[in-house]
Parts: structure tokens; sequence; C-alpha cells
């Protein structure tokens, strides 16, 4: 009779497949995660007042702002995602972070960025 071993019989070849499954876990997880887009509002008074825009932010994406929201905003609300903005187009230039718990959400005059933000990305 001939001897045909499994190969998860062998322990190497057992400790090599769990390892490559829990490996291609935690990319499905990490795949998932960093696809997760979120969306902020922007506002172009202070305090969250007068016109409105929503703007949807994806991970490793830059969001211009149409051209009518171009250099317009002076509050945001990030809905409790972080957000960079950006004084130019494609997420170039100087950029600031707002994220949850960071101050001046609600009147970008006090960061020197009134009616300065071009695109955002996602942090």
């Amino acid at each position: 009779m001939e001897n045909h071993s499994h190969p998860f019989r062998n322990s190497k070849a057992l400790y090599f497949s769990r390892n490559f499954l829990t490996f291609l876990e935690k990319m499905s997880f990490v795949v998932v995660v960093s696809s997760y887009a979120a969306v902020i509002t922007v506002y172009d008074d202070v305090h969250g007042s007068g016109a409105s825009y929503n703007v949807e932010i994806s991970p490793g994406h830059c969001t211009n702002l149409p051209g009518h929201w171009n250099d317009r905003i002076s509050s945001i609300n990030t809905h409790g995602h972080c957000a960079i903005g950006y004084e130019h187009g494609h997420c170039s230039g100087r950029g600031e972070r707002f994220s949850p718990g960071t101050p001046h959400h609600g009147y970008l005059p006090n960061l020197g960025f009134n009616d300065a933000i071009t695109s955002f990305k996602q942090c």
C-alpha cells in the first residue's frame, strides 16, 4: 500500500498555512478599513452658518472642491472624522489638519485659513 502523506500532517506546512490564513484575514481587514469614505460639511460662514456643502473624502484620494466653493470656507464640521484641508488643488500647498477635538473648526480665521481651502483628503 502506498503512503500518501497529507500536506497538513507536516507540521511546517500546517504552520505556514495557519500563518498565511492569518495574514489574509489581516489584509482583508486593512482593505476594508482603508476604503472607508467619510463625509464632512463645509460652511461659507464661521460657526457652521451660511451656505453648506458636503464633501466626501476617502483615504489616499484627494477631493478638489467645486469651483464655486474654492477659497470660500470659513468653518468645517468633520462629523468625528479626520480631514486635511489644502490651500491649492490636488492637495498641494499649505495643509491644515482637522480632527475630532482640535480647535478652530468653527472659526477658520483663527488659523489664518479663512476662505483659503481648495481641496481635502482624509487623514
